[in-house]
């Protein structure tokens, strides 16, 4: 393939018109479509149910995971499209819809890859989010800066529309897996997402062969296109964890990331090339990018969820959950319990101690003492044994003292 030297007008209509499809072929993209949106709204609702608030909230108070996953959707991918192209001496309408690809934010399938792949589902849905909010500013600047080597028409419109219901149709059945979670079923939403997620991932491959049969001349593009859409998606995937690896970021914010940058949204690329060149060959010839992108990548990162699992299970993996565990400023997970936790007022909730508390009950200091707790469940070297009850009152801050007749009336007798 040779490409011009001089950038060349795609903005070119078909004179003749389009060609008439068939008439099943075109109930069949009509499926395909509302398959589409049947999908996402099916695997967002069950990430809902497995989001957790307080990882999100931790997910803008700690925004590295979105400065780097931003990075390598909006600044990083966009170059190596770049390069990537000079370097398979793509033609003009291969070489932009690729850049138009290469600067897509994540979609939906990041989040139930990143669901299979042990990640942090919360930060999914938040990568998700922001970058197809910032897409709208990033996606013209990349074809700007980018696509004036090939195009006079490097003026990209963005389907705010398509935008907007994208967002929607994400958001709102993640609101509602997330109000089931929290107020309907709590006991009971962990499966659910279970059975969305592997809707989801059935759904995506009914969509993959569907698709396949609507557009079989996509499968016959060359042997650079094939490479360059298969190489990509791995090559942002190796881009996300190579950088949140740098920053030290906990294992499953790394695979998540991996995912988000290299899941992008090949509908919302189609929308875009769809919106910005009229209907004619060179448009057709620019769908084919992600026209061929999309399964691809589906394959590539179902193969890598397939074999991350098969190794995981079987113990193979045992270094990566490093940092998993993180701590919070104000949260320290330690010694779990049968039955709950120490809460910050002194009450049992679920499965683990808590320091820091207040408004009455342990403090800091309270519980290690040069050892820690004895046997019988007192401090080893002179603190509180298991008989010094408290009553009405909670031990002071250095752990020798009661406050309001903490002691108990065998200790009352014995002074």
């Amino acid at each position: 393939m040779a490409t011009t030297t001089e950038p060349v007008t795609l903005n070119v209509s078909n004179e003749t018109g389009p060609a008439e499809l068939p008439e099943h072929i075109e109930t069949l993209m009509i499926i395909d479509q509302y398959l589409n949106y049947a999908v996402v709204l099916i695997v967002m609702f069950g990430m809902g149910g497995a989001t957790d608030l307080k990882e999100i909230k931790r997910s803008f108070q700690r925004p590295w995971g979105i400065f780097i996953c931003w990075a390598s959707q909006f600044i990083i991918m966009p170059a190596v499209a770049f390069g990537v192209a000079h370097a398979a001496d793509f033609p003009p309408v291969y070489a932009v819809a690729l850049v138009i690809q290469c600067s897509a934010p994540g979609g939906s399938m990041s989040n139930v890859m990143a669901y299979y792949a042990n990640g942090n589902i919360s930060l999914s849905i938040t990568l998700t989010t922001c970058s197809t909010i910032l897409a709208v500013g990033a996606m013209p600047l990349n074809l700007f800066l980018y696509g004036r080597t090939w195009t006079d028409d490097a003026n990209v419109v963005i389907p705010y529309a398509t935008v907007m219901v994208s967002l929607a149709v994400s958001l709102v059945p993640v609101a509602i897996g997330l109000f089931l979670k929290y107020k309907v079923i709590p006991n009971k939403i962990e499966k659910v997402s279970k059975v969305c997620a592997f809707l989801g991932i059935a759904g995506i491959l009914i969509g993959i062969g569907l698709r396949a049969y609507i557009k079989p001349d996509v499968y016959t593009s060359s042997w650079q296109v094939y490479v360059v859409s298969a190489s990509l998606p791995a090559l942002a995937f190796c881009v996300g964890f190579i950088t949140s690896s740098i920053i030290r970021l906990p294992c499953s914010k790394r695979r998540t990331i991996a995912i988000e940058a290299g899941c992008q949204n090949v509908a919302l690329s189609l929308s875009v090339i769809n919106s910005s060149f009229p209907a004619g060959p060179a448009r057709a010839e620019m769908q084919a990018i992600p026209s061929l992108y999309g399964p691809l990548l589906a394959i590539e990162f179902l193969v890598f969820v397939v074999i991350y699992r098969f190794l995981y299970y079987h113990g193979y993996l045992g270094a990566c959950d490093y940092g998993d565990t993180e701590k919070d400023e104000d949260i320290a997970m330690v010694a779990p319990v049968e039955e709950g936790k120490y809460n910050s007022k002194g009450g049992i909730v679920n499965g683990d101690f808590e320091v820091g508390v207040v408004n009455g009950g342990l403090t800091k200091e309270v519980g290690v003492v040069n050892g820690g707790l004895d046997e019988e469940g007192g401090i080893s070297n002179g603190g509180p044994t298991t008989r010094s009850g408290v009553t009405n009152g909670g031990l002071t801050a250095d752990g020798g003292g009661v406050v309001n007749r903490g002691l108990t009336r065998d200790e009352e007798n014995a002074l």
